[in-house]
């Protein structure tokens, strides 16, 4: 049980790794006409990120040699003038960052409610039963330093990379559920 303790104490002190096993080559993609059509918007969003310390950023080169660089975008949310900036890791095609983590490393099975009902049932009348949303989740949970190579992205003749888990990464879901799944051992 003290493994998913240290789990978090060791992913919190020195990043959590991407599980990445393909070649760590540079290489570049352009970014997406959503996110070039729209540059008042990233360039608002990429200030904040680089603010917060999420991402590291407005070098003047590759502050890697071997830095990929892949597409950014953005998508539309549901309010009117809200996006999200999107990490687009599944590109270039069959050499993506994704591409080079492996799928029993990608994959998450969520509780569901038949979970929550079993739950419900064994700690019996008079149990609570809590739900929450964590804003911008996997952005609070640090990517080890060994992978921020793989995470670079060009905006204006500019450089960055991501110091936290994007929303494009195949092992996101994944590493968040283990950080999940270990607060709740905690807070038991």
């Amino acid at each position: 049980m003290w493994g998913k303790a240290l789990y978090l104490l060791d992913g919190f002190s020195k990043g959590f790794s991407l599980k990445y096993v393909g070649p760590r080559a540079g290489g570049s993609s352009p970014n997406l006409k959503s996110a070039l059509n729209n540059p008042d918007i990233v360039w608002d969003m990429l200030q904040t990120e680089v603010q917060t310390g999420k991402v590291a950023g407005l070098f003047q080169a590759p502050p890697f040699n071997n830095l990929r660089i892949f597409p950014l975008g953005l998508m539309p949310k549901k309010q009117p003038n809200k996006f999200c900036l999107i990490h687009h890791l599944y590109c270039p095609s069959d050499s993506s960052i994704n591409d080079g983590i492996p799928v029993e490393l990608a994959t998450v099975q969520y509780a569901n409610i038949d979970d929550a009902v079993k739950i419900i049932r064994d700690l019996g009348l008079g149990c609570f039963l809590a739900k929450t949303n964590i804003k911008s989740a996997f952005r609070i949970i640090p990517v080890a330093p060994h992978d921020h190579c793989l995470l670079g992205f060009r905006w204006d003749d500019h450089f960055f990379f991501d110091r936290c888990l994007p929303m494009g990464c195949s092992t996101s879901c994944r590493i968040f559920e283990h950080f999940s799944s270990a607060l709740e051992w905690i807070f038991a």
